[in-house]
């Protein structure tokens, strides 16, 4: 029944594709729209919640590394049109290995995130938990609460 329910695959092996979608995403802003589409199916259908999960963590590590990607390239772009002298090759030449190095992490982090999915690895990463969780949290004292809970039921904080 679990195989039906993820398109008739195993966990892991759409777990390591939910990675490998999201470092698509990342490289190009075309494939987006494919990762999306995905995750929209798996969300959908109700995969199992580890997919869930690594779709989730895989949007988000997608996302942030673009933008942080983006970032690198505006301080590079920023530096080369305003400073006009010598030092401006210089710090050009530094960004832009800094930004090589950046990629070149990110193809590593996806990589490795994908290979520990397809053997059945879960990285528990707490802000990565916390994100891609189900459960919704108190956030007086951290209790972990059922949706549309209007009170907690630990500390009675409205919500």
């Amino acid at each position: 029944m679990t195989t039906k329910k993820n398109f008739g695959l195993p966990v892991n092996t759409l777990c390591a594709a939910a990675f490998l979608l999201a470092f698509a995403a990342y490289s190009s802003a075309v494939n987006w729209f494919y990762f999306l589409v995905v995750a929209g199916l798996v969300f959908s259908f109700n995969c199992e919640s580890r997919v869930k999960a690594a779709f989730k963590q895989g949007a988000f590590l997608a996302a942030a590394a673009w933008l942080i990607d983006r970032c690198i390239d505006a301080l590079n772009t920023l530096f080369f049109s305003i400073f006009e002298i010598e030092l401006s090759s210089t710090l050009y030449t530094i960004i832009n290995k800094i930004d090589q190095i950046f990629g070149l992490a990110v193809v590593v982090v996806f990589v490795l995130l994908a290979a520990a999915a397809l053997f059945g690895m879960v990285i528990n990463v707490k802000a990565l938990d916390d994100l891609s969780s189900d459960t919704v949290k108190c956030p007086n004292c951290g209790a972990e609460l059922n949706e549309g809970t209007s009170f907690c039921n630990k500390c009675g904080t409205k919500l």
